[in-house]
């Protein structure tokens, strides 16, 4: 940890002679330890600008909390082949921010009990005026499969009532789903299982289910159907995660699955996540899976 730099930092239109402390630990091999240092990073935050130096592909995410000094991500490259920077630092955090989630239904034959099915269609959006994230894969992808669903529930009523999801504030903490747990239109023990679909953009190499290790027969299931109609290459397993609007519906105790693609479409929280580059590999066969699986409950 060094001092980079003493001089003038302008931050929300006051100028004052600060130092800009650079955190450069690019040799670090231990990922546990480097999220330690990370968080060393994060903390200084509060007595001075910091610049963080890495070699990872440079994501953007959504700030929860402000702090008095930003933290600059910067390519390791770049670190050490420029001499001379300009920013300009602007950021307003508006902790009361309103969105709205997007719920719609199909009946079923059983009316009152539900398969909730659920994608979140906020991202990033732009920081700054010329850097925009367009998020295809996430989640875009997603939202994609639940209107690709409702348009074949519509044309095949099913046997439970079909609740379709679309939240926001996901990026932002799982506000939307949060929100919808604590007050939701029916009661939600008469939820059958909640499927959560995120970053579908390719699963030419399978999906990856979240609770698998907690709903074993449930996954079973659904390897059994898909060897048998040979959809995917792999129905992988894995276990609870807080980090998809699942969670909230799983902590009050309705069985729910967060399901997403593995394959060539690595784009995530970068500007890269375009149309172009989310080619929705196997995604018919995802769809048909969903299908044949909400079928056997």
């Amino acid at each position: 940890i060094q001092p980079f730099y003493k001089g003038d930092v302008q931050l929300n239109q006051y100028t004052t002679s600060q130092k800009i402390f650079a955190f450069n630990f690019t040799d670090v091999k231990d990922k546990e330890y480097l999220t330690k240092l990370k968080g060393m990073a994060v903390k200084a935050m509060t007595y001075v600008p910091v610049i963080w130096v890495e070699k990872n592909k440079q994501m953007f995410s959504v700030g929860r909390k402000a702090f008095a000094f930003p933290l600059i991500n910067i390519d390791s490259a770049s670190y050490f082949n420029t001499s001379t920077v300009q920013l300009a630092i602007t950021n307003k955090f508006n902790p009361s921010h309103q969105s709205k989630n997007i719920i719609g239904k199909i009946d079923g034959k059983k009316k009152n009990k539900f398969i909730v099915l659920s994608a979140h269609f906020d991202h990033l959006g732009r920081m700054g005026t010329d850097t925009y994230f367009p998020g295809a894969n996430d989640n875009a992808s997603g939202v994609a499969m639940l209107l690709s669903l409702a348009k074949y529930y519509q044309a095949h009523p099913p046997k439970y009532s079909i609740v379709f999801c679309f939240f926001s504030g996901e990026e932002a903490g799982l506000e939307g789903s949060k929100y919808f747990v604590s007050h939701p239109y029916f009661k939600l023990s008469q939820v059958k299982f909640v499927l959560n679909i995120d970053i579908m953009g390719a699963a030419d190499n399978g999906i990856t289910v979240v609770n698998a290790t907690k709903h074993v027969e449930d996954y079973e299931n659904l390897v059994r159907l898909n060897s048998e109609k040979g959809y995917l290459n792999e129905v992988k397993s894995r276990g609870p995660t807080a980090n998809s609007d699942h969670y909230y519906f799983s902590e009050l105790g309705v069985p729910a699955f967060f399901i997403y693609s593995m394959g060539s479409v690595r784009n995530y929280h970068d500007i890269y996540d375009s149309v172009e580059n989310t080619p929705l590999t196997k995604f018919n066969e995802v769809h048909k899976l969903l299908i044949d699986f909400i079928a056997t409950k």
